[in-house]
């Protein structure tokens, strides 16, 4: 799931829409701008998102960091989108069904969109969707 997850999202391009929250959080990741990058609204994505650019960096990138930025939502995604096929297997359900279950929500409008524009909310629905594994969980 996450594989395929990620392929689509890499290959259908790079977002046009640039939402108001990823320009900002790509421009203090840019700047290094710690002020802005951790606060009360997104705990933790700034300093993801800068340690992500980073990482780029240091591998040669020298473009604008909205793009990896776009590409760790696609990271995030992906992830999300497997973790809600594990917990439809852990709740009982096939490898077909969780299989299909989770392309549904990895294809959906919402999601995809978020999975390609650099916005902070697929970090957190990644934890959710942990977090509802670990409750869900028939352990």
């Amino acid at each position: 799931m996450f594989t395929a997850s990620l392929f689509l999202y890499i290959s259908s391009g790079r977002s046009v829409f640039f939402n108001f929250d990823g320009v900002a959080c790509a421009i203090a990741v840019e700047l290094s701008d710690f002020k802005h990058l951790v606060h009360g609204n997104h705990l933790a994505y700034g300093v993801v998102a800068w340690f992500f650019d980073q990482s780029w960096r240091h591998l040669g990138y020298g473009g604008r960091t909205l793009y990896p930025l776009q590409v760790l939502s696609g990271l995030l995604g992906a992830a999300a989108a497997a973790v809600f096929s594990s917990l439809l297997m852990r709740v009982g359900r096939s490898r077909r069904e969780a299989l299909l279950g989770g392309a549904a929500l990895a294809l959906s409008h919402a999601w995809w969109f978020w999975s390609l524009e650099a916005q902070v909310y697929m970090l957190g629905a990644l934890f959710m969707a942990l977090a509802a594994r670990e409750a869900l969980g028939a352990d």
